[in-house]
């Protein structure tokens, strides 16, 4: 396994030693500066992933990750920093985020307790980068993301939607990602694992699990969830995981045999969601898993109004400027796309802070603002005799 600096100078092992040596300081819980490294990984098919890290980085990292870095500068010369270069150059100027706000191979936080660790799965073509302003809210938190390139599937091999990129979706390459999900955690788990920055290699806690997925992502993470035990909570972000017209096609488990607690997060103008069936098995899905679940409807978004990547290539464009309303048809303004990120960025965070570190649990329960967000939630449900 490789590692790689994301096309800067490598800090090298001082940088890593300094991070291990270091005695902690006072014991923080929020409000890191973000961290973020480039890491490749060795898939069980034999596919080389991109990942990209995301962590609670030393105080020195927070003029570097607040100034931030387009994303294109974590990618190596080559071929696909390129493309990245010409797709920022194309992209609509009113929606997507393309400025990360981290710090490249920053030191680690050298906090004594172990950390959360989630891992996120992309939407159809989409990247690691899809939604790196989640990432970082949750890096504030004090907690671990991991992003993967799901590689034949990513903005990186983008090919014609209806035609060449039809392969995506076939129970085979489902299995696909979410063995890519499992085969990141095995490796970041692993307590020597030379890809693994020496300052985060071995704190990370195996008991506090979590997965992201948005769209195909969120379909990826149900079925991860449900088969890899190590994951406690999961979230979905813009989609149905288990929609039953495609439950038998793809393999995908039946919501009751969900068993992590869960998170719903609901674009209510979700043309996607509506075309696999709706707020209908969008609800049903979160009334029947028998874990405590939390649904949080957004006013006036779309489809990729939480992704950062949101209007970066034409079909990423559901959620930027202007559409038609699921319900009626009628034409409206989605919500703007930065606000649209912060809620869903703010939210996600709330949700693995309540599950993992012990937040209150009325960061995730107060609908914020009131006129934009409604709040649902249940417990345990009663699995029978």
């Amino acid at each position: 396994m490789a590692v790689h600096d994301g096309g800067t100078a490598d800090t090298g092992p001082a940088t890593d030693a300094a991070a291990d040596g270091a005695a902690p300081t006072a014991e923080r819980t929020s409000n890191f500066a973000v961290g973020t490294r480039r890491i490749e990984m060795t898939s069980g098919a034999g596919r080389v992933l991109p990942v990209q890290l995301w962590y609670p980085a030393v105080d020195e990292a927070g003029a570097e990750a607040r100034a931030g870095h387009s994303i294109e500068q974590f990618e190596p010369a080559g071929a696909r920093r390129e493309l990245l270069t010409r797709l920022i150059a194309d992209a609509r100027e009113d929606c997507p985020n393309l400025t990360m706000h981290a710090a490249i191979d920053a030191a680690p936080y050298p906090r004594s307790a172990p950390l959360p660790l989630l891992v996120y799965s992309h939407h159809f073509n989409g990247s690691r980068f899809s939604m790196f302003s989640i990432a970082e809210a949750l890096a504030r938190e004090g907690i671990v993301v991991a992003a993967p390139d799901h590689v034949n599937g990513s903005l990186f091999e983008r090919k014609d939607v209806l035609t060449d990129s039809a392969y995506q979706f076939t129970r085979e390459f489902l299995q696909t990602r979410a063995a890519d999900l499992g085969r990141l955690l095995d490796v970041l788990l692993e307590p020597q694992a030379e890809v693994v920055p020496a300052g985060l290699r071995g704190r990370l806690d195996a008991q506090r699990i979590g997965a992201v997925g948005h769209s195909l992502g969120g379909i990826t993470v149900g079925l991860f969830s449900v088969n890899d035990t190590r994951v406690r909570a999961s979230l979905y972000l813009a989609i149905v995981p288990s929609a039953s017209p495609l439950r038998l096609a793809f393999g995908l488990p039946d919501p009751t045999q969900f068993r992590t607690v869960a998170l719903y997060l609901s674009a209510q103008e979700d043309a996607v969601v509506a075309g696999g069936g709706g707020v209908a098995e969008l609800a049903a899905n979160y009334e029947d898993q028998p874990l405590p679940a939390f649904w949080i409807d957004v006013r006036n978004a779309g489809h990729f109004s939480f992704a950062d990547d949101c209007g970066l290539v034409p079909e990423f464009d559901e959620g930027c400027g202007t559409g038609q309303r699921v319900t009626n048809g009628q034409s409206f303004s989605y919500l703007p796309a930065e606000r649209a990120r912060e809620i869903a960025a703010r939210y996600s965070a709330a949700f693995f802070a309540v599950q993992f570190l012990g937040a209150p649990s009325t960061r995730l329960t107060e609908p914020s603002p009131p006129d934009l967000i409604t709040v649902k939630q249940h417990g345990a449900r009663d699995a029978g005799p």
